[in-house]
């Protein structure tokens, strides 16, 4: 009769790939490899947190000695995750942490300047107005730019400006 003694399971959790950074409203996607180094058979969650919050988990995952797997998890950000929050994947008492830049969309800011616009016009005349406008967010974006009078349009002009980036 012989025995043979296994190398208890050693599970270890590795982020192989994280969509960074990401725009707020976008998908964020995260693939990670958990492995069993052990010799011994493993069964553990995998559980997929955002910002310390748990998003998604794979229950009862069993790994046999030397076996890795390969996960894909998304989230969709939000304004509210604008910063770096963390995206952690734990495997039982295993697991693999990271901030993630989450940027603001292109947000235009538009600003009128009074003093350089025409005030006063005679009827059938053109306007000049000048209006200041920058992209306080963090990426670079395109947006229509419409000056109405009375609630209709009656102009707009397409910009593009890059993150902070501001023209008249």
């Amino acid at each position: 009769l012989s025995v043979d003694i296994l190398e208890e399971a050693n599970v270890n959790v590795e982020l192989v790939e994280v969509s960074d950074p990401v725009v707020a409203g976008e998908q964020l996607t995260v693939t990670a490899n958990v492995s069993n180094a052990g010799e011994a058979n493993a069964t553990e969650n995998v559980e997929f947190l955002f910002n310390g919050t748990s998003v998604e988990t794979e229950a009862d995952v069993t790994l046999q000695g030397g076996e890795a797997q390969t996960f894909d998890f998304n989230v969709t950000t939000e304004e509210s995750d604008i910063g770096e929050p963390n995206v952690t994947v734990r495997a039982g008492a295993a697991e693999a942490r990271r901030a993630v830049t989450v940027q603001s969309p292109p947000d235009f800011q538009v600003d009128v300047d009074e003093d350089a616009s025409d005030s006063a016009i005679a009827l059938g005349e053109t306007a000049t107005i000048v209006a200041n406008i920058e992209n306080v967010g963090d990426v670079n974006g395109t947006q229509t730019i419409d000056l109405q009078l009375d609630g209709e349009s009656v102009d707009s002009e397409t910009i593009a400006l890059n993150a902070t980036e501001n023209r008249t």
